[in-house]
């Protein structure tokens, strides 16, 4: 007598959940779906889609067949865009959503945002603040980046130098 399973009855994430991967990079774990029946035994053979909702990613294949042990394999890697991501994994009816961030790559370049064509008497502070925004090759505001200002030899000084950007890629300084 062989036993089989019944049909899928529920879809769950398996493994590859809650990861955070800089933008154009695959993520170091593939995403994996575990496809079961009614009585929680591994369903083989059922098709998986998988979707990122249009977040500009791709997959390696974004339908994979679960295997004896019910999972469904594929392997991410995000597009350019930095920010939360949801991937989900469905079949039929059912679905599984993995929950994902992608953050900015390395600083690529610095604009001024505000503070610019100052004049500051000697001795005196600057009437607005340096304002400065770090973005990644991308345009994604780059978090934690080290910005030092300098006066290009005039004998000024900063009020913080260096300053760290914050997490809409821009610091400050007077």
């Amino acid at each position: 007598v062989t036993a089989t399973s019944g049909g899928p009855a529920t879809i769950k994430v398996f493994s590859g959940n809650n990861q955070t991967t800089p933008v154009a990079t695959q993520f170091a774990s593939s995403l994996q779906a575990q496809v079961k029946d009614a009585k929680g035994n591994p369903v083989s053979g059922v098709s998986v889609s998988f979707t990122d909702g249009g977040a500009g990613g791709s997959f390696s294949t974004t339908t994979a067949t679960s295997d004896s042990s019910g999972i469904a394999t594929t392997t991410y890697t995000t597009g350019t865009k930095s920010g939360a991501i949801r991937i989900t994994a469905s079949a039929g009816a059912l679905s599984a959503v993995f929950r994902e961030v992608v953050v900015a790559g390395p600083a690529a370049s610095i604009a001024i945002v505000s503070g610019n064509n100052q004049t500051v008497k000697a001795g005196g502070t600057a009437a607005k603040v340096l304002e400065v925004i770090v973005t990644d090759e991308y345009g994604n505001p780059v978090s934690g980046a080290s910005v030092t200002f300098s006066d290009g030899g005039a004998g000024g000084s900063f009020s913080v130098n260096p300053a760290v950007t914050v997490a809409n890629g821009t610091t400050t300084t007077r």
